[in-house]
């Protein structure tokens, strides 16, 4: 494998994370990860045990398992989240994704959303955990999110950067918003 596929699959996450995940697709990652030394394979909470039998060192190596937490709309109790961390973490997940709470982020409940946060990062700890922010259905509301950003890192070079990607969001969402409206405009059809 030449350098440029060495660097690039070490930036690469796979997934089998649909409700249409099979055992074939699960075996179709782990084979592809291990062939491309891809950084880390995610899947369902129910095939991570499965998954590291399939993996070099049985992910502990290279290849790290992921998995995902509340997925896919964050819409767990905080005590599942913290039960689900925990599970994963025993079955071999070497990082952890949580999807943010879409539900109370849109309702302006941010004392909910930190807490489940601090309680899901914690039960990880010392494994990382990664927060998702689902931010097609947060929309321009991204920017409140921010209000967080703390939480999941301390270091002001992530929040900056974190800072960054939530005005790139916003750009993009009110870009695409303004195409799709110009499109409307140009389609013609019966009345």
């Amino acid at each position: 494998m030449n350098e440029t596929t060495h660097r690039f699959a070490r930036l690469v996450d796979l997934s089998a994370v649909q409700a249409t995940s099979t055992e074939a697709d699960v075996r179709a990652c782990a084979e592809l990860a291990a062939r491309y030394n891809i950084i880390s394979v995610h899947v369902l909470p129910c095939w991570t045990r499965f998954l590291s039998t399939l993996l070099p060192q049985q992910g502990t190596g290279e290849v790290m398992i992921g998995g995902p937490v509340g997925f896919p709309g964050g819409g767990h109790t905080t005590d599942t989240k913290v039960q689900e961390v925990r599970q994963l973490i025993a079955d071999g997940a070497r990082e952890v994704d949580m999807v943010v709470n879409i539900g109370k982020v849109l309702s302006g409940d941010y004392d909910y959303v930190r807490e489940d946060l601090r309680r899901v990062v914690e039960a990880a700890a010392p494994v990382p955990a990664k927060v998702i922010l689902e931010t097609h259905y947060l929309a321009s509301g991204v920017r409140q999110t921010v209000q967080f950003d703390k939480l999941i890192s301390p270091d002001p070079r992530l929040r900056d950067y974190y800072h960054a990607c939530c005005e790139l969001f916003d750009t993009l969402y009110r870009q695409s918003a303004a195409l799709y409206d110009r499109l409307d405009a140009l389609s013609v059809g019966p009345d």
